[in-house]
């Protein structure tokens, strides 16, 4: 697999990793709380809109509402505690119900979930009676609860206000008449869905039920029909705030006076307004029974209210529709890979892949599943949003980061490569000149010194002919001495030039070449002293084309320093019985050592000369052109000469 295939695949892992993060681990998490608030915003942005007019509210405040002034009490009162029994309401529905309302919905107090009686009088009668007559036409609500033991919600029965037989069998059964409501007292969660039908645990006898919900079972009754609903949840619609339906204060229709039940007549005009309408009856503000929920356009909507808005939904058939979550999951995930997909394929066919590319193809995408989403919203079909947008955000983000990182990484590497093959040049061009000069230097010499030295002997050989008597032997001899050196030094030069390149001892390290140095001039004779040697290899740089110049350089300073001892302290020139030869390195800084423990015979007289002749001109060449080196000369104490190279060598090529 090519290295353009194994980033092709990482970047297609990316998408695959932001997908599976946000399609499928995200929603089962609290950061669902994302998704859901964008749908509350869809919902806010939509507008209240006109619910149905045949719901109307009748509301428990606990504020008197302003009356007529024929209606002395409703002015002198400033709050009031109505329904405290159970006749209240008995009145209450038996006035909606004279006054033609369809249905009549109770959201009845928890208090009135147990029997209640005064001595022999049973207070539940007046409303048990109401249920017997009017059971077609009422609906009982009870506020479903789970317990921490029980597998199911668990749903209270009004036993004492359903009629029974002698043979105590129910008249009017529970499911027919009593409906269930579903709420959550905690105040930071929010209502979105609601669940129509559901099976219950009896908070009397402990059996599993089914029920209906009480928005349901009114509009059932309203219907005169059994109407097709599924179970389980479903999104229903929100029409508005507060406020949103029809309501009337319950002082316009049954003002509470502490002599007569539920009195004062009400107006034929609001008797007019609950006529053919679903009357919903429950606690709003001043209640603590009101139990508000959360919605999108509310932070406190009594639960009366929800239920008119469940039952608007009912009406109209206005039930949001969601995906499964594994569509949702699917969405999420091709969208990231296609997204992965498309910047790794572009980037791989296209040398001119520009990271604006990625952020136009999101953009792309992104902003065509927005208008998708926002258009099936329209048709009450809720498409995730949020998550898939930071999915396909991050990955977009994510593969363009990485893709400019490698795209920066190959250029630093076409760079060095450009910069290794110019240093390269650099280098065979030294050389190259350095050839040449050899070989202009050698042919100067002989074009002239050599041909001045020949005129010399001729004019010597001359002289000898015609001054037989005039000894010149010694002077020819000296002066053939001396061109045969030179003629030797230029075939030297030019051999040298000819064959200038790496020295092959020195392939397996400038400690090996040293050693094999050492060794061919003891077995040469040239060298008689005892060698002893502390050689250790370097770490050198194999590849470092630098450094094995420098190494050649390094190996010339070592034979210079070689023959110097040959020359100057190896008897008969010197005294010198032994030589030590040493490479070390600590850390970066290596040294070289050559160390022998005699004298020059009249070291006096030629010091001078041995100091600045052409060996140590050339040490100080090459030490000076090694990195941070430099060399020295340091006489011993009990006789002889150190002569030390040090220099730094860098491990890495440059």
């Amino acid at each position: 697999m090519t290295p353009r295939s194994i980033r092709h695949f990482a970047m297609l892992g990316l998408g695959l990793i932001w997908g599976l993060l946000c399609g499928v681990i995200l929603p089962a998490t609290p950061l669902q709380i994302l998704e859901l608030g964008v749908q509350d915003s869809l919902m806010r942005q939509r507008g209240p809109q006109p619910p149905p007019s045949e719901i109307l509210l009748v509301s428990i405040d606990g504020q008197i509402a302003a009356m007529p002034q024929t209606r002395p009490l409703a002015q002198t009162a400033t709050t009031i505690d109505f329904f405290p029994d159970r006749a209240n309401y008995a009145s209450l529905v038996l006035r909606l119900l004279a006054a033609e309302a369809k249905v009549v919905v109770l959201n009845l107090p928890s208090g009135f979930g147990f029997p209640q009686s005064v001595g022999v009088e049973d207070l539940d009668t007046p409303l048990r009676q109401v249920v017997q007559q009017h059971a077609d036409r009422l609906v009982l609500t009870a506020y479903a609860s789970r317990a921490y033991n029980l597998p199911l919600p668990q749903l209270p029965i009004y036993n004492h206000f359903l009629p029974f037989t002698a043979t105590a069998e129910y008249q009017v059964r529970p499911e027919t008449v009593q409906g269930f409501v579903e709420f959550n007292p905690d105040a930071d969660s929010q209502v979105r869905r609601a669940s129509l039908v559901g099976d219950f645990i009896r908070g009397d006898n402990l059996q599993v039920q089914t029920f209906g919900s009480a928005a349901v079972l009114a509009l059932e009754k309203a219907a005169r029909r059994e109407l097709p609903v599924h179970r389980g949840s479903a999104q229903f619609n929100f029409w508005g705030p507060v406020g949103s339906f029809a309501s009337l204060p319950i002082e316009s229709l049954c003002l509470p006076n502490a002599r007569v039940t539920c009195s004062s007549s009400a107006d034929l005009a609001v008797l007019e307004r609950v006529r053919n309408k679903i009357v919903l009856v429950g606690f709003t503000g001043g209640y603590p029974e009101a139990f508000p929920s959360r919605t999108p356009f509310d932070n406190a909507m009594p639960a009366v209210e929800v239920q008119a808005n469940l039952l608007a939904s009912l009406m109209t058939h206005w039930f949001y529709q969601k995906l499964p979550a594994w569509l949702g999951a699917a969405i999420v995930l091709s969208g990231s890979i296609a997204i992965s997909w498309q910047l790794a394929t572009g980037e791989a066919k296209s040398g001119r892949w520009l990271p604006g590319r990625g952020l136009v193809l999101n953009l792309g995408l992104s902003g065509g599943y927005v208008a998708l989403s926002l258009l099936a919203f329209g048709q009450r079909l809720i498409l995730p949003l949020a998550l898939p947008l930071l999915a396909w955000v991050g990955t977009a983000v994510s593969v363009t980061v990485c893709l400019l990182v490698l795209r920066q990484q190959r250029q630093m590497a076409q760079q060095q490569r450009e910069l290794e093959r110019l240093q390269l040049a650099e280098r065979e061009a030294v050389r190259y000149q350095a050839r040449k000069l050899l070989y202009r230097v050698a042919t100067d010499i002989h074009d002239r010194q050599l041909q001045d030295l020949k005129l010399v002997m001729d004019l010597v050989e001359t002289l000898q002919l015609e001054h037989p008597d005039l000894v010149v032997d010694p002077i020819l001899d000296k002066l053939e001495r001396i061109g045969r050196g030179i003629r030797n030094e230029l075939n030297n030069a030019r051999s040298l030039a000819a064959k200038l390149g790496v020295t092959p001892a020195l392939r397996a390290g400038l400690h090996r070449g040293i050693q094999i140095e050492l060794q061919h001039l003891g077995e040469s004779g040239e060298l008689t002293l005892k060698v002893l040697q502390d050689i250790q290899p370097l770490t050198e740089p194999q590849s470092d084309s630098a450094w094995i110049d420098a190494r050649e350089d390094i190996f010339r300073f070592f034979r210079e320093a070689t023959t110097n001892v040959l020359r100057h302290a190896q008897p008969p020139h010197g005294t010198a019985t032994q030589v030590l030869v040493s490479l070390r390195q600590k850390g970066s800084r290596c040294t070289l050592m050559i160390e022998n423990d005699g004298q020059k015979v009249g070291e006096e007289a030629g010091s001078k000369q041995s100091r600045s002749g052409y060996g140590t001109k050339a040490m100080n060449t090459i030490a000076a052109e090694l990195p941070d080196g430099f060399w020295r000369r340091l006489p011993l104490a009990g006789g002889g000469v150190r002569v030390e190279l040090i220099w730094t060598l860098r491990t890495e090529p440059h």
